[in-house]
């Protein structure tokens, strides 16, 4: 019903609203934790000690060049390099991605938000105008005030 939906109107959803539009609970609505970057650092961590170990290396400046990096490819090509990585390592990380912005794609839906464009790699998201920096998958709206404070280029 249109009493329902706040596609008439008001952008404030709660997670009541969602459960009542979905007819699904937050549980299955909120993505589940995972420990994979976590082990990633870990394992990374214990190569590069190992590496310190046999190749002599300083153990410390082998850390800060590998932070340096990871900071570089965050803030020259918006982490794609890291992502693109951790797509090869770990494929589940792109079918968790596309299931989130499915997710935001069809509460879009179902709340009368009409969706502008959903991207789902930092490559594409660092070349499209729409998405603030930072920002390595997102759905756009065309509702311009609502998109820019989801994308967090205002408040």
């Amino acid at each position: 019903t249109s009493e329902t939906y706040p596609a008439g109107g008001s952008k404030l959803v709660s997670p009541d609203l969602l459960e009542e539009a979905t007819s699904l609970n937050m549980a299955s609505l909120t993505p589940r934790p995972s420990n994979g970057f976590l082990f990633a650092g870990v394992g990374l961590a214990i190569g590069e000690g190992c590496l310190s170990l046999y190749s002599g290396v300083d153990f410390t400046a082998l850390v800060l060049t590998t932070v340096f990096l990871f900071l570089l490819d965050k803030v020259i090509v918006n982490g794609t390099i890291v992502e693109g990585f951790t797509k090869i390592v770990a494929p589940e990380y792109s079918r968790k991605v596309i299931r989130h912005e499915a997710g935001h794609f069809l509460i879009a839906y179902l709340l009368g938000c009409p969706v502008e464009g959903c991207v789902l790699s930092a490559w594409k998201a660092m070349k499209d105008e729409r998405f603030a920096a930072g920002v390595t998958a997102a759905t756009s709206f065309f509702d311009k005030k609502l998109s820019e404070q989801i994308n967090g280029k205002k408040p």
